[in-house]
């Protein structure tokens, strides 16, 4: 089941959080992470897809981690990043980080070690665009695991990739 998170952070007339969006009018943004105890690396990893689920494209990152929470958050800042640079103005971003959206809903976050992530993040939510921030299931979410996942193998940095080279790494992992 799919819940929405009620987000107080957009206070511009224009913006709006948590809108239900028609599926044809928005893409969604699936965001996951990983992280390594044993060698103290995070990854992340999203997918950009429509409404219909062809993908737009995909993306993995890895960071120098703290923990797999950091790692989430730099997953969504990326994620929103993507969409809002490739011109998309109504965004379902879909997590199964329960406490990343309690994050989001904070504006009392000075004490949190990730609190300059975290206004990042609030900040691509108030921007002038529809963002609904809503809580998936760990099953909805395979694709977005397995990027963060694959991330923790790779340099450091985000890498961008393509509809068709999301489908052959699927495929290589026997996720298709």
């Amino acid at each position: 089941m799919i819940q929405a998170a009620k987000c107080p952070l957009n206070r511009r007339k224009s913006s709006r959080l948590n809108d239900d969006i028609p599926e044809e009018d928005a893409i969604s943004v699936y965001v996951d992470r990983a992280f390594s105890r044993r060698t103290q690396v995070a990854g992340c990893g999203g997918v950009l897809s429509r409404g219909n689920g062809a993908t737009i494209e995909s993306f993995l990152c890895r960071i120098e981690g703290r923990d797999s929470l950091t790692a989430e958050i730099w997953g969504c800042i990326w994620g929103l990043r993507r969409a809002w640079d490739n011109g998309f103005r109504m965004v379902r971003l879909l997590t199964d980080c329960t406490e990343l959206i309690s994050l989001c809903n904070s504006e009392d976050v000075h004490l949190h070690e990730d609190e300059s992530l975290i206004r990042e993040l609030q900040s691509y939510l108030r921007r002038d665009w529809t963002v609904q921030l809503r809580y998936i299931n760990r099953n909805e979410n395979k694709v977005a695991d397995l990027l963060a996942k694959e991330a923790l193998s790779m340099g450091f940095g985000l890498q961008i990739l393509s509809n068709e080279s999301t489908g052959h790494l699927l495929l290589e992992r026997g996720t298709l």
